[in-house]
């Protein structure tokens, strides 16, 4: 299903109906160095064992109403996932109740990207790709949205708009 979605992205670039050179993230969800790695662990084991922190963090820079709120949701909501997932063995059909309540938490991790490329005017992006990272990858996209906040706001070099006006 992803892959549809990247081609279908594709092709729309080629007809023309993207920019291809439209800003996006300037970070990215996988570290590209071994340095990279090393900065981020401390990070990625934040963003796996209390993904709450980072959450209230990303959801209170980029000014979202009821940041503390969607940290105490992202709180409940993860850990009642992993509690009940960790009953399967008394009743195998818990896992199923788990997934529900993960993907609600991967939910609020989609908003989260949301808020990122709302604040940082990032035109590219939608509902399926954010949901897709936040289910398979919601560490590195946790880390990603607080190194994109942090990096510098002409990233780009302020060449893009300027060749966009003209």
């Amino acid at each position: 299903m992803y892959m549809i979605h990247a081609l279908w992205l594709a092709v729309k670039e080629e007809a023309g109906e993207l920019d291809e050179r439209r800003k996006n993230f300037a970070t990215t969800c996988l570290p590209t160095s071994l340095g990279e790695v090393c900065r981020d662990v401390p990070r990625l084991i934040e963003a796996a064992l209390f993904p709450f922190l980072p959450i209230k963090r990303i959801l209170t820079d980029t000014m979202a109403p009821a940041a503390a709120c969607y940290g105490i949701l992202a709180f409940v909501t993860f850990y009642f996932a992993v509690t009940l997932l960790a009953m399967c063995p008394i009743e195998a059909n818990l896992r199923f109740i788990s997934a529900a309540w993960y993907m609600a938490f991967a939910a609020i991790v989609a908003y989260t990207r949301y808020r990122v490329r709302h604040h940082r005017q990032i035109k590219h992006g939608d509902v399926l790709t954010d949901m897709c990272i936040a289910v398979l990858f919601y560490p590195l996209a946790l880390v990603q949205h607080e190194k994109e906040l942090r990096a510098p706001d002409d990233f780009y070099g302020g060449s893009l708009d300027k060749e966009s006006e003209e």
